[in-house]
């Protein structure tokens, strides 16, 4: 019995169109930014055993096009233009080596010409592919990745070429690109697919080995100095805020691969990372990231418990309860002497009115948290808030960056506020919500301008100044902000939630490190009731809507990434441990 040898793939790498002539007509940063994967896949085909066998598929002329027609409708613009400048003009007119291509070929390398839409025929795609591969092809299982430039043209034309060989053909996303971003995605979405699977390019270097084993090769690679990588990790916050103003609004930035990270098993979740654990520009994962969205040691400004014990002086008397156990002001009968209601029951790791309860009495608040194993902490009301003109209970949420660099912080305040104020007449016995909540934004309120809805601006812009920096300056000299090392600069937007009594002082409610955001410019997912409100609100108001965060996040970016002089954000301290 004749023994039956296994058959293993041959495989293939098929580079579509990677002139210099052809890449210069795509935008500067996209071109390099796809040369950088391209030269990723190029290692890894190499080092993979057994190897890949590498082909360039190329479009080449002779010096007078004889092989097209000027009436041909995409090739026979450069038969007219060789003929008006008396052949000068020598687009695509075929070299004897390899020059003309972005990157060079090796010497094991094929290169095929073509003077066509379409891609070499049944037989050339045979006769080359089994160049340096010793094994008879009637056993061999032919495995072809196909990168390159032309989505909607080479690529794929190439793919259905190869579809037709009954060949296994296999499409990076990051490595393909068209001069059309509506054809590219078209093609991507709906042609490629029916004859390729479309990858990701971790999901092929995990096809290829894994990603941690291919990820010392990537790293060799060195990325071209012109672009700015970022990625958005799934963290969340305030990422695709910043990531899509650098990407629309700011030269040199392009998007980088991800991979998986690691999975928690105990959530359910899975967690992401840039392309070969590789530190990159921007990214909302801070350990591979050299401009970090979170500051380290956040949470004594942004969880409620702590807030009360870095500045207790300046906030309404508060209550902890953790896990049953209470701290605070409290006699034997449970009550504080001099209790003002109605109370509010927070839970310390969470923001946004539907996170607190209201109650009439502390003892009811406390009872309540003593049911659950969270930390919470119960506020007291102010004794006589400062209201509206039209007696409503309302609070200042005012906007704050704070930013380190190398051991310095900066605390930044935007000149531009909000009233968020209650819909209803304020009384101490009204429980609802809507009375005793205010988290809406009202009213924008300006630096130096008055408001008539409200008497007590603008004088208290400088009061709430000045709780914050008193606050920020505490937590950075008792060293429970810390720095992230040399080479990383971190900030954050924050808001700061203070209430005004009618002697003019003001009160920190607390600060919200995780605050609603809107741009309406930009595409963001409307993913709260708050955000498709204030969507509604632009899409019938415009510019002048009260809620609009673009030009803040648009100041932050600049101020951040390019690093400007000038900017609208106002220093109001500076401050190192």
């Amino acid at each position: 019995m004749t023994q039956r040898i296994a058959a293993y793939p041959i495989k293939l790498l098929v580079v579509c169109d990677l002139q210099t002539v052809a890449l210069n007509s795509l935008p500067k940063t996209s071109r390099l930014a796809l040369l950088d994967f391209i030269r990723m896949v190029l290692l890894i085909a190499r080092a993979n055993t057994p190897s890949y066998h590498v082909i360039w598929n190329g479009l080449a002329f002779s010096s007078d096009y004889i092989e097209i027609s000027e009436s041909h409708k995409v090739f026979g613009a450069l038969k007219r233009m060789n003929r008006m400048t008396s052949g000068a003009s020598r687009f695509f007119v075929k070299v004897e080596d390899a020059t003309n291509f972005a990157l060079l070929p090796d010497a094991n390398d094929s290169i095929l010409w073509r003077s066509s839409l379409m891609p070499p025929n049944k037989e050339e795609w045979k006769s080359i592919s089994r160049k340096n591969n010793s094994a008879d092809d009637s056993n061999g299982i032919y495995e072809v990745t196909v990168v390159g430039i032309r989505t909607s043209q080479s690529i794929l034309s190439t793919v259905q070429s190869l579809c037709d060989l009954g060949w296994k053909v296999t499409v990076i996303e990051e490595c393909i690109l068209d001069d059309n971003e509506e054809r590219h995605k078209a093609a991507v979405t709906h042609l490629l697919p029916i004859y390729a699977d479309v990858v990701r390019l971790a999901e092929w270097m995990e096809m290829n080995g894994t990603n941690d084993s291919n990820a010392e090769l990537i790293n060799t690679v060195k990325l071209d100095s012109n672009i700015r990588y970022l990625c958005d990790c799934g963290r969340g916050g305030h990422s695709f805020l910043y990531q899509q103003h650098l990407l629309m609004f700011h030269e040199g930035w392009a998007k980088y691969p991800l991979q998986p990270w690691y999975s928690d098993t105990f959530n359910g979740k899975s967690y992401t990372c840039p392309l070969g654990k590789r530190i990159i520009d921007f990214c909302d994962e801070p350990q591979f990231s050299e401009y970090c969205m979170y500051i380290k040691g956040r949470e004594w400004l942004d969880e409620k418990d702590k807030l009360w014990e870095l500045v207790p002086e300046i906030m309404p008397r508060t209550y902890v309860i953790d896990k049953g156990s209470i701290s605070g002001e409290i006699n034997e009968n449970g009550l504080s002497e001099t209790a003002n209601g109605p109370f509010f029951l927070k839970e310390c790791m969470k923001n946004g009115g539907k996170a607190v309860q209201v109650y009439g009495t502390l003892t009811n608040a406390l009872d309540m948290a003593k049911k659950s194993n969270s930390t919470f902490v119960v506020q007291e009301h102010l004794a006589s808030p400062m209201l509206t003109a039209l007696n409503q209970k309302c609070h200042i949420k005012s906007y704050f960056l704070l930013v380190e660099d190398a051991g310095t912080w900066e605390l930044r305040m935007y000149p531009e506020a909000f009233l968020s104020v209650s819909p209803n007449t304020w009384t101490t016995t009204d429980l609802s919500t809507e009375t005793q909540i205010t988290v809406k934004r009202t009213r924008r309120l300006y630096k130096n301008q008055d408001c008539d809805l409200w008497p007590g601006w603008p004088s208290s812009y400088s009061t709430v100044r000045d709780l914050v920096v008193q606050t920020v300056e505490r937590a950075v000299t008792k060293a429970k902000l810390g720095t992230r090392g040399q080479s990383t600069r971190q900030f954050e937007i924050f808001s700061a939630d203070v209430m005004v009594d009618t002697s003019g002082r003001g009160w920190l409610i607390e600060c919200n490190f995780g605050c609603v955001l809107f741009d309406p410019k930009i595409g963001q997912p409307l993913t709260t009731i708050g955000l498709q409100t204030y969507q509604k609100m632009f899409e019938s108001q415009g510019d002048t809507c009260e809620v609009n965060d673009h030009a803040m996040i648009a100041e932050t970016v600049k101020l951040v990434f390019d690093q400007s002089r000038t900017s609208k954000w106002e220093l109001v301290g500076t401050f190192s441990q």
